[in-house]
């Protein structure tokens, strides 16, 4: 949800860090200019970290005028071994 009108200022991120606190990757960035009211849907793939402790984690930034709500359900880590 969004009360901005002009697009985008504000985000949400989905990122992995070392176990230090360093940025490895952003997975996924959507912002107040996605489609309002709606839920996405997102996988990804992980192999490629496969045997280092990595954090995943998600951001959310706004800036001070007209706020945005992002909502996270439903998050979870299928490990293979």
């Amino acid at each position: 949800r969004t009360q901005e009108t002009r697009h985008p200022w504000d985000y949400l991120y989905t990122r992995l860090r070392s176990t230090g606190g360093t940025v490895i990757a952003t997975l996924q960035t959507l912002s107040d200019a996605n489609p309002a009211d709606t839920w996405t849907r997102a996988s990804f793939d992980l192999t490629a970290y496969k045997g280092q402790a990595i954090q995943v984690y998600f951001l959310a930034t706004n800036d001070e005028s007209k706020p945005t709500s992002f909502f996270l359900d439903d998050a979870s880590l299928i490990v293979c071994r």
